[in-house]
Order: structure tokens, then sequence, then C-alpha cells
């Protein structure tokens, strides 16, 4: 990638991507950030300092309607390291932040069991989210039975999605 503003190829799929959920966008963009990270510290990449702070300060309005991802680009532009900690301290900082963003669904799942128990009810979803699809997976995990039902949501049509990954379960 080069210090000029235009995004990496990967990194523009996700910023167009208008089908998939915050939690499978912010999965994509911990893996593309590596793989430009990894290419610049294996010599491979033309990505500097000044150009990475670039590409997050861009993406930041790009995908900044995500609360997942707003929350994770301010970490990360907070935690970027400078100098000879470039990209090191980064790439550190968004390893540990997948591994604590991988264990997401089954916290979500148990903060929910401890609230409300889902056995035998019906459950109302709207749209599309990957965080509910993940929830409704781990419930399902744990053997316990609920029924779904799925809106349409439209004008997009999101439910479509949510429908299909429901059906798959």
């Amino acid at each position: 990638m080069t210090d000029n503003p235009i995004l990496p190829h990967e990194i523009k799929q996700i910023v167009n991507d208008r089908e998939s959920g915050s939690v499978a966008l912010l999965n994509r963009l911990i893996s593309a950030l590596e793989k430009e990270l990894y290419g610049y510290e294996l010599d491979s990449s033309d990505l500097s300092l000044e150009g990475f702070h670039r590409l997050l300060a861009i993406l930041g309005p790009k995908l900044g309607l995500f609360a997942a991802m707003e929350n994770f680009l301010a970490s990360v532009i907070k935690r970027i390291g400078h100098g000879s900690a470039f990209p090191g301290e980064a790439l550190g900082f968004i390893s540990d932040y997948r591994s604590y963003w991988e264990e997401s669904p089954g916290k979500i799942a148990d903060n929910f069991l401890r609230q409300i128990n889902p056995e035998g009810r019906t459950i109302l979803t709207h749209s599309h989210s990957q965080t509910v699809i993940s929830l409704l997976d781990q419930l399902q995990q744990r053997n316990i039975p609920f029924r779904v039902f799925q809106t349409l949501s439209v004008p997009g049509g999101e439910g479509k999605l949510s429908h299909e990954r429901l059906i798959r379960m």
C-alpha cells in the first residue's frame, strides 16, 4: 500500500460490503489490517506509519456507523506505536483485540442467559445482525429450545440474510 489514500483491495471490499454485519466486517478488517502490517514488517509493503494513520483516518468515516468498528479503529489509533515500535505495537494490539473479539459471542450468550431464560420462548428479530445470529447459534449449541420470527426488513430486505443463516443452523 502506498502513502496515498487509495484503499487496498481487500479493505475496499469491506468498505463496500452492504450485506455483512458489523461482527463479520470487523473480523475481516482485523485480518486485512494484520496483512498490511505484516507485509510492512516483512518489507513486502511500502506502508509507513504516516500511511497507516491516513488509512485509519479514511476508514473512520466509512465504517464508523458501526459501533464495533468505531471502537476498534479508535483503539488502534491510540496504540499504533511510534518510530521503531511500528508496526509491532499495532500488530500486538490487533492480535489481542482479535482474541478478545473472538470470545465475544460466548460472552454475549452468557450475559443473555444470566438475564433471560429463552427456553421455549419465541424470539423476534428484525433486519440482520451477526451478533444476534451468533447468540442464537450459542443457544442452539447449548441445546436450549427456542423459536425465531424473522422480519423481512424492507426496503433492503436484510432479514432475508438472517433467514438464510437461521435455516442453516
